[in-house]
């Protein structure tokens, strides 16, 4: 009986050396393994979720109407505070249909309060 050969690695997540019988091992153990797994798969999902952010924005209906959210991010501050500024007076939102409210990006540029992109 031969003795199998014995590999020397290191773990791709914990960065701790240890010894294989395999020359394919990635990982320490079961828990790196799994730990990597799901880093892998919440840092897919949050790459997905910020390419269909870019995505939303930039089809957005004629580049003159903002929606509520693009207004919130360009101006640098909360959904929820657009809404209060609209209820004030400050933005004049256009309806498009009963759900869907815009706002003309020349009425954002008048108000000055633009927040530069970080």
């Amino acid at each position: 009986m031969t003795k199998k050969p014995t590999y020397q690695k290191t773990c791709e997540y914990c960065q701790k050396e240890f010894l294989s019988c395999r020359a394919t091992t990635r990982y320490c153990n079961v828990k790196c393994n799994s730990r990597a797994i799901t880093e892998s798969r919440r840092t897919k999902k949050i790459q997905k979720h910020n390419n269909a952010q870019d995505r939303k924005i930039k089809k957005s209906i004629p580049p003159e109407f903002l929606s509520i959210s693009e207004t919130a991010q360009l101006l640098g501050i909360s959904r929820p505070t657009v809404y209060k500024m609209i209820d004030t007076g400050q933005l004049k939102p256009i309806r498009i249909s009963e759900r869907v409210v815009r706002i003309k990006k020349t009425d954002i540029e008048q108000l000055n309060i633009i927040q530069p992109n970080k």
